[in-house]
Formats: C-alpha cells, sequence, structure tokens
C-alpha cells in the first residue's frame, strides 16, 4: 500500500514541476516586443500597394533595363568566341 502512494505522489511531484514549465510565457511579450511589432506593421501598411499590375510594370522595366545593359556588355566584350574557337584547334585536353 505505501508504494502505491509513494508512486502516486511521485506522479503528482512531476505534474506539479511539469505543468507550469510547459507554459513557458508564451503570449507574453515585452516592451521592445511590442515597439517592434508596431513598426512592423506600420511599414507593411505604408508599402502596401493596391494595384499590383503597377508593381509587376516596374518590374519589368528595371529587368528589360538590365537586359539591355547585358546585352551591351556582351557585345562590347566579345571574345569567347574566339577564345572558344582556339581551344577547339589546340585540342581539348591541352
Amino acid at each position: 500500500m505505501a508504494a502505491i502512494a509513494m508512486k502516486i505522489s511521485f506522479i503528482l511531484l512531476v505534474l506539479a514541476i511539469t505543468i507550469p514549465c510547459l507554459e513557458g510565457r508564451i503570449g507574453e511579450f515585452d516592451d521592445y516586443l511590442k515597439a517592434q511589432a508596431e513598426m512592423a506593421r506600420q511599414i507593411a501598411f505604408k508599402s502596401y500597394v493596391p494595384n499590383p499590375e503597377n508593381i509587376t510594370t516596374e518590374i519589368n522595366i528595371h529587368v528589360h533595363l538590365a537586359m539591355e545593359a547585358a546585352m551591351k556588355a556582351e557585345a562590347q566584350s566579345n571574345d569567347t568566341g574566339k577564345e572558344l574557337m582556339s581551344q577547339k584547334s589546340r585540342g581539348r585536353g591541352e
């Protein structure tokens, strides 16, 4: 009988210690985290664009300009063909 009472008291002791540790104060934020969350919310509201087509157009313009610059740079320094031809004539392993 004493052994059963000892087991039950041990289990209750483990539960009494474990349950408060499981809470972990989740949901309690300090003032710094609250201020960061509020600042992030304000930045998100300021950066919101209701018409996503404008964003897509702007991105397309930037991509087009970057592609034009890359094509101009490639056209100015197109000596890779000469390098490949010289490698082909010498052989691949050399």
